[in-house]
C-alpha cells in the first residue's frame, strides 16, 4: 500500500472543530479522498477529490471547512420543554485509496466552536454547554434554556426550590435513557419549571438550581442558579448559540432605538419623475446593553463573536425573530465594576411595521396620469368586459424614449398596441398573465404611443422609460 496515515484523528474519537487534526498523508500514486458521514450504519459522501503527491510524497488536508457545514442547531422554541439537536454531533468517515489500496478513519466532530483541555468526551459532560456565569440574575420573562450533552447510562435533569421555611422540593424536569449520545436544549424558564413544582411559588425563595444526576441520584454536573429580579419593564431578550453550541440569553435594560434607512433613486417615466422602491430600504434597530457587571464580560463577547444565530425574543406571543447583528461599539476596560455598550441589528423578517392601514380601493395608474378606481374583488377569469361592456384598456402613454419597460398587474389575456397617432393602433404583444408581468419594448418611435388591454381588471402599471439603444 502507497498510503500512509502520519497525522489524523484518533478511531473513535470525539473532536471539536477547533480541536480536529489535519491529514498528513505519504502516498506515492495519485489518490482520491472522499469525507462523509455515517447514519444508519450507511456513509452518505460529501465530498470527493483527487490528489498527487509532490516530489516529497506528503500531502496535508485540512477537512474543518467541509464538516462545519454537516453541523447545525435547531432554532429555540419557547413553546417545547426540550430540543434535541440533531445534527450536534456527527460520526465522521474519511477514506483514501489509490490504485494499491485503501485507508480509512472514522471519528466524531461536535458542533463547538472552542477548544478542550481533554480529549476525553466526558469532560464536557460534567457542564452545561453554557458561558453564563453560575449565578445569573433573571426575570420571570426571560427565556433560559440550557443545553447538555448526554452520554453513557440513564441520567436526569433536575430542578431544585427552596423553600421561605427552610425546606427544599426537588423535581426532576427530563429522564435521559441512556441510549447513544445527544445533545439536548431545555427549556428552564420560570414558567417552565414552575409546572413541574407542587407548591405555590409565594411560599418559594426567588430562586432555584438546574443540575444533572447519575442513575444513583448523584450529581454529576455543575450547578446552573437563577436568581429573580423584578423587571423594569425596559427588558429585551437576545437568545444566541455560544461557541459551545449552547443557547445563551443576553438581557439588556437600556433603550431599543428603531433607524429608518432609506435610499432615494429618482427615474423619468412618461409622467415625469417618480421614486423608485429601493429592495434595501430597511429598519435598523440600535440597542443599549445598559450597565452589566464586568465579570460577565465573555458572555457579551461570545454573543458579539457568535456568526450563529442571534434572535430577539417576543414576550407577547413566546416567539423569537431572527436577527443579524452589523455593528457594535464595544469597548471594555476591566478595571472597571460596570460596563455598558450598544450594538446594531437587522430582522431577517425586515417588513416595516404599519399600523391602522386600511385598504378599501385599489387605483389604476398609468404614465400619462389619469387613475381609475377599481373594486378590491377581481372578476373571475374568462370575463372579457367590465360591466361598462367593454375591455379594460389603458390611456395612450406618450413614448418619451426609445425604449419601455412596463410592469402590469393583471390576469387574463393582456395585449399590448401601439400607433403613431394615438388613433390607428397596432398590436405587438399577448401573453397570458397571472397575477403580474413586466414587458420590455424597444426601437420605439419617440413622439408614439404605446397602451394595454386586459380582459380582466388591470391593477397597476408602471412604466420607466430609457434610451436603451444608447448603451450599444
Amino acid at each position: 500500500m502507497s498510503i500512509i496515515l502520519r497525522n489524523a484523528p484518533k478511531q473513535q474519537g470525539y473532536y471539536t472543530i477547533p480541536d480536529l487534526p489535519v491529514f498528513r498523508l505519504r502516498c506515492t500514486l495519485p489518490m482520491t479522498a472522499e469525507v462523509g458521514y455515517i447514519h444508519n450504519g450507511k456513509v452518505n459522501n460529501v465530498f470527493s477529490s483527487s490528489y498527487v503527491p509532490g516530489i516529497d510524497y506528503n500531502i496535508e488536508i485540512n477537512f474543518k471547512d467541509i464538516l462545519l457545514t454537516l453541523l447545525s442547531s435547531k432554532e429555540p422554541d419557547f413553546h417545547l420543554s426540550n430540543i434535541t439537536q440533531n445534527n450536534f454531533i456527527k460520526e465522521i468517515h474519511v477514506l483514501f485509496k489509490d490504485d494499491d489500496g485503501q485507508t480509512e478513519r472514522t471519528f466524531y466532530i461536535l458542533n463547538i466552536n472552542a477548544t478542550t483541555s481533554s480529549s476525553d468526551i466526558n469532560v464536557i459532560s460534567k457542564r452545561f454547554l453554557t458561558l453564563q456565569p453560575d449565578v445569573k440574575e433573571v426575570t420571570v420573562d426571560s427565556p433560559e434554556f440550557l443545553t447538555y450533552f448526554y452520554i453513557g447510562n440513564v441520567k436526569k435533569l433536575i430542578a431544585k426550590f427552596y423553600d421561605i421555611s427552610g425546606s427544599a422540593e426537588i423535581v426532576t424536569l427530563y429522564t435521559w435513557k441512556g441510549n447513544g449520545v445527544s445533545a439536548i436544549t431545555h427549556n428552564v424558564s420560570y414558567r417552565e419549571v414552575m409546572k413541574y413544582s407542587n407548591s405555590d411559588s409565594s411560599s418559594k425563595k426567588p430562586f432555584y438550581d438546574i443540575y444533572v444526576v447519575d442513575e444513583n441520584n448523584q450529581r454529576i454536573s455543575v450547578i446552573q442558579r437563577y436568581v429573580f429580579r423584578e423587571s423594569t419593564g425596559r427588558e429585551n431578550y437576545y437568545l444566541f448559540y455560544n461557541s459551545l453550541g449552547g443557547l445563551d440569553t443576553f438581557i439588556t435594560t437600556g433603550d431599543n432605538i428603531q433607524e429608518p434607512s432609506i435610499t432615494f433613486d429618482i427615474a423619468r417615466t412618461s409622467s415625469g419623475l417618480i421614486q423608485l422602491d429601493n429592495t434595501d430600504d430597511h429598519i435598523s434597530y440600535n440597542q443599549k446593553s445598559g450597565y452589566f457587571s464586568i465579570e460577565n464580560i465573555h458572555v457579551v463577547t461570545d454573543f458579539l463573536f457568535s456568526k450563529k444565530d442571534k434572535y430577539i425574543f417576543n414576550t407577547d406571543n413566546l416567539s423569537c425573530s431572527k436577527i443579524v447583528v452589523t455593528e457594535n461599539d464595544a469597548s471594555f476596560n476591566k478595571k472597571d465594576s460596570f460596563t455598558s455598550f450598544s450594538f446594531t441589528y437587522r430582522k431577517m423578517q425586515d417588513i416595516p411595521e404599519i399600523e391602522d392601514t386600511i385598504i378599501e380601493v385599489q387605483q389604476l395608474i398609468v404614465g400619462s396620469g389619469s387613475a381609475q378606481v377599481m373594486p378590491l374583488e377581481m372578476p373571475k377569469r374568462g370575463v372579457n368586459v367590465h360591466e361598462n361592456g367593454v375591455s379594460c384598456t389603458s390611456d395612450p402613454i406618450e413614448c418619451t424614449m426609445n425604449s419601455v419597460l412596463m410592469y402590469i398587474e393583471t390576469n387574463g389575456i393582456l395585449t399590448t398596441f401601439i400607433s403613431s397617432d394615438a388613433e390607428t393602433w397596432t398590436k405587438i404583444d399577448e401573453v397570458v398573465v397571472y397575477g403580474n408581468t413586466g414587458r420590455v419594448y424597444e426601437n420605439l418611435t419617440i413622439g408614439s404611443y404605446i397602451k394595454v388591454e386586459s380582459e380582466t381588471p388591470i391593477i397597476n402599471i408602471d412604466t420607466l422609460f430609457s434610451n436603451a439603444q444608447d448603451n450599444y
